[in-house]
């Protein structure tokens, strides 16, 4: 029977540190190594999310709604109309100008007659002549301020006509509305448009031969001595053609602000109003949410000792995804406040953080709500 020969401790002990302790070693510290880049990792990294800011289309006047051609959750297009105002009112108003300018040419015929009686000697015929060129002036001024007018009336109808023409095509698609009712609308749409080419030529030709009434008059009053002083009623006259003239061009920016179109492509979250009710300036219509986020948000922990500046650079990835994007810090919390529950660690207990808004980073293609993850690189 063999003897079992007893290894002495010191050679277990030896064989330990030759083996086994180097092995122990380089396992704690790549443990280690790894724990504290962990470490080093989260100090700078921070969650977040991608948020909206909704659009809100308000009346831009006092009016009464008209049509609300959307309904909520509908898709919208950037420029698409949304939207329209009663017009009524405003072509009330467009005709009382036209009537006052037919009162206006009637002064001016009256002066007119009035001063065809003046004059016995050259004064009086040289005030009369420079008159004569004036009220041509005038009347071109009159003439131009009546088609003008015009004018506007027929943008507004034929703003209306386009709706309602494009309503009917829409449902004569649907075989809902008859193709005929549609071609009529379409007939008096472009009619319309017409007759606003005619008014746009006019006015454009009133135009020169208002500046070739203005040449007629300074060399009239340059080639004779003497001057030529504007009597009250002339005064009166020209001031009162001024002031509709500014009303008329008051009620042109106006009837623009009748068709309320969406600011950007999105959804229609909430319809505020409905056709035929009352509203104020201001008062809230609708409101949109845009499709691509308006601002990228994440939240600096409470205690963190890291200081963030404004322009800092900063990476950004969707939680979870590998395409990372570069972004700049744009805005920064005024105070602590708590952190949304979606972005606590653990759901029972509240974080709270100082809040920091980063430019949207549209190659991530984010949708509101969307969890990001940033780092900081590189301080300005």
């Amino acid at each position: 029977m063999t003897q079992k020969i007893k290894t002495p401790f010191s050679r277990h002990f030896e064989n330990f540190q030759r083996r086994w302790l180097p092995i122990l070693v380089w396992s704690g510290a790549v443990l280690l190594t790894s724990r504290l880049f962990d470490m080093r990792q989260s100090s700078f990294e921070y969650v977040g999310m991608a948020t909206v800011n909704d659009y809100v289309i308000s009346a831009p006047q006092d009016a009464i709604i008209d049509t609300l051609v959307v309904a909520s959750f509908q898709e919208v297009t950037k420029g698409q109309v949304v939207a329209t105002l009663d017009s009524r009112l405003l072509q009330a108003q467009l005709q009382t100008a036209q009537l006052e300018v037919e009162r206006l040419t009637a002064d001016r015929q009256a002066v007119l007659d009035a001063w065809a009686t003046l004059a016995a000697n050259t004064a009086r015929d040289f005030e009369k002549d420079a008159r004569r060129f004036k009220m041509d002036l005038t009347s071109l001024r009159l003439d131009a301020l009546s088609v003008n007018t015009k004018l506007a009336l027929a943008q507004i109808a034929a703003q209306r006509a386009q709706l309602a023409y494009e309503r009917s095509h829409t449902l004569s698609q649907s075989q809902v509305s008859p193709l005929a009712k549609t071609e009529d609308l379409e007939l008096a749409w472009r009619e319309l448009q017409a007759q606003i080419s005619q008014y746009q030529a006019h006015l454009m030709q009133l135009s020169l031969s208002s500046e070739e009434a203005t040449q007629r008059l300074d060399q009239f009053l340059a080639s004779t001595p003497g001057v030529v002083h504007y009597d009250s009623k002339q005064l009166a006259l020209d001031l009162s053609i001024a002031v509709q003239a500014s009303r008329v061009e008051e009620w042109l920016v106006r009837s623009e602000d009748l068709v309320l179109r969406a600011p950007a492509g999105g959804v229609v979250r909430a319809v505020l109003a409905s056709p035929g009710r009352s509203v104020v300036l201001g008062e809230p219509l609708l409101s949109i949410t845009p499709h691509a986020p308006y601002a990228l948000i994440f939240y600096q922990p409470q205690h963190d000792p890291k200081p963030i500046a404004l322009g800092a650079i900063v990476e950004v990835r969707r939680l979870g995804g590998m395409v990372i994007a570069m972004s700049q810090v744009t805005a920064l919390g005024a105070k602590i406040e708590r952190i949304p529950e979606s972005l606590w660690r653990d759901p029972a207990i509240p974080e709270y953080g100082q809040a920091v808004r980063l430019a949207p980073c549209l190659e991530l293609e984010l949708i509101p709500g969307d969890p990001i993850s940033t780092r900081l690189v590189e301080q300005v």
